[in-house]
């Protein structure tokens, strides 16, 4: 006797061939969910998942921001469909980052579109070391520490290690704001005033500190303290090529490198 296979079997094979002859973009915001669906749930009709999903969340782009345990909350999304789903949005991250290496970071304003980048949300206070080469490529970015940085422990060690271990000489730092206030506070002068001192005796160079709120960036760069802070440095850490350093080289531009 022949076997009848399910309806919604030939939706399936439909939506496959409207994805290859149209891309995405034919889709509505259910119908991504629900294609999406079909790699983590073979056999039954995903499509009343992808609209509580919708229900639930809100818009196509929280469902994707969502974590694990929030998706499976939603009737019908098991551990497989909640990390399906939850991967794009660590995927795009991580897609945006690679395009990213290739091109120099030579100003402020590439730094601060880098460093956006990298963020995955504001819900808490991320801090991130990104390792550039001798023409200021990225080398590769590390996430330090997560949290309330007010609050948290950040041994500062890792950082110099974190550059030593890439045989990285340039650095940019990196941390978000959960306010929509992004430039430094008086804490974060002091933090930063604590890293080069400790790159320095590394001969590791802070190029710059970015800030990233919910609404824009700053760059210590910019705002002429990176300078100054290493200025402050030089004249009281007891440097070991200490004779080698011209004070006058910390009034020139951050990103400009030696070819």
């Amino acid at each position: 006797m022949k076997e009848n296979k399910p309806l919604h079997s030939n939706h399936r094979q439909r939506m496959k061939n409207k994805f290859k002859k149209f891309g995405l973009d034919a889709f509505s915001d259910h119908e991504v969910l629900e294609f999406l669906l079909y790699f983590s749930i073979p056999r039954i009709d995903v499509n009343p998942i992808a609209h509580r999903l919708l229900d639930r969340f809100g818009s196509l782009s929280n469902v994707l921001d969502a974590d694990i345990s929030a998706l499976k909350e939603v009737d019908g999304i098991g551990d497989n469909s909640a990390i399906l789903v939850n991967l794009f949005a660590s995927l795009k991250t991580r897609y945006n980052l690679d395009k990213k290496k290739v091109l120099p970071i030579n100003s402020s304003s590439a730094a601060k579109n880098y460093c956006r980048s990298l963020y995955p949300d504001f819900n808490e206070e991320y801090f991130f070391v990104i390792c550039l080469n001798g023409k200021n490529k990225v080398i590769t970015s590390k996430l330090i520490k997560s949290g309330n940085l007010n609050r948290i422990d950040i041994n500062i060690r890792d950082i110099s290690e974190f550059a030593i271990k890439n045989n990285c000489g340039r650095i940019i730092i990196s941390h978000c704001h959960t306010t929509t206030n992004c430039l430094p506070s008086d804490e974060d002068l002091t933090f930063t005033r604590t890293i080069i001192c400790s790159c320095m005796l590394n001969d590791i160079d802070v190029v710059d500190h970015i800030i990233v709120s919910p609404e824009g960036e700053s760059s210590f760069a910019e705002l002429n303290l990176i300078n100054s802070i290493k200025l402050s440095a030089y004249k009281t850490l007891p440097l070991p090529n200490k004779d080698s350093i011209k004070p006058s080289s910390f009034e020139s531009e951050n990103y400009i490198v030696n070819n």
